[in-house]
């Protein structure tokens, strides 16, 4: 069954589309840059290519599968892989991010469908043109890659992703900060990360609901705020872990009477040692 979140994101790209007259650009393993990209018979063959034709607001990159680098993008950009908007149970041949997409522009970019791989940094941030408006990752497997770290952007949205770190890594799978309107993360899965998510600044607002985090060695959920609006809502979550594992699964730093809510959430674990809050 396709989430909640990932409807309302599909029903939203096809709304856009009714006004919007927008070009699709294709990304294909056997194209050629020489190509025109505007069908999947006259594919380019680097994200590069296409996002260099990409010029009007809600233009799209539909890559096929295979290993492909990142690309810098330094316009409003849609990109999506070959299993975009595809249950999981359903997901085939992945489209495999191998190097860094760089958000070169004050655009939203939207990132859908994908693989990310080993080691892998999936993006980084801020150009000549400034930091991003809005940045929205859904339904992307990140395949034992680094940190995605979100950061000075006015909204941000991590939906039904699947964060599959490495049991030695020591970092976060997701870090969310300086987010002047609201951050939106659920339903992702978090695994063998050392924290799963990490909200540090000052936030908007942060609605964090319906993740399952499991086995984060250091702590599942940090948040870390001095300044927030309309509050940080941690809620209907799942933490589970093994031994030596989630020895805290959510830690509080509140430095200037933030209002954060912790309810409903689901804690589970082997180790007894370990803290819920």
């Amino acid at each position: 069954m396709i989430s909640r979140i990932l409807m309302s994101l599909l029903t939203m790209l096809v709304a856009t589309s009714m006004y919007a007259q927008v070009n699709t650009y294709y990304v294909r393993a056997g194209g050629d840059d020489n190509n025109d990209g505007m069908t999947p018979g006259t594919a380019k063959a680097t994200i590069q290519a296409a996002a260099d034709l990409a010029n009007q607001v809600g233009d799209v990159i539909d890559v096929g599968p295979g290993e492909f680098a990142g690309a810098a993008l330094g316009f409003e950009t849609t990109i999506l892989g070959a299993n975009a908007y595809t249950p999981w149970d359903e997901w085939g041949a992945e489209t495999r991010i191998t190097t860094t997409m760089e958000l070169l522009g004050n655009w939203n970019y939207v990132f859908e469908g994908l693989t990310f791989g080993e080691f892998v940094r999936p993006v980084s941030m801020g150009g000549y043109y400034g930091y991003p408006n809005a940045v929205t990752v859904s339904n992307c497997r990140f395949d034992g890659s680094r940190e995605l770290w979100i950061d000075n952007v006015n909204e941000v949205v991590i939906a039904a992703n699947r964060f599959e770190g490495r049991p030695f890594y020591d970092e976060n799978a997701v870090t969310i900060s300086g987010v002047y309107g609201s951050a939106t993360v659920g339903e992702n899965s978090f695994q063998d990360y050392a924290t799963g998510l990490l909200i540090y600044g000052s936030i908007g607002g942060a609605y964090v609901s319906y993740n399952d985090f499991l086995r984060s060695r250091w702590r599942a959920i940090i948040v870390s705020t001095w300044n927030s609006n309309d509050g940080i809502y941690v809620s209907n979550n799942m933490f589970a872990g093994g031994d030596d594992v989630n020895q805290l699964a959510v830690e509080v730093n509140n430095f200037d009477n933030v209002n954060i809510n912790v309810t409903r959430n689901s804690f589970g674990f082997d180790n007894g040692n370990a803290l819920a809050i």
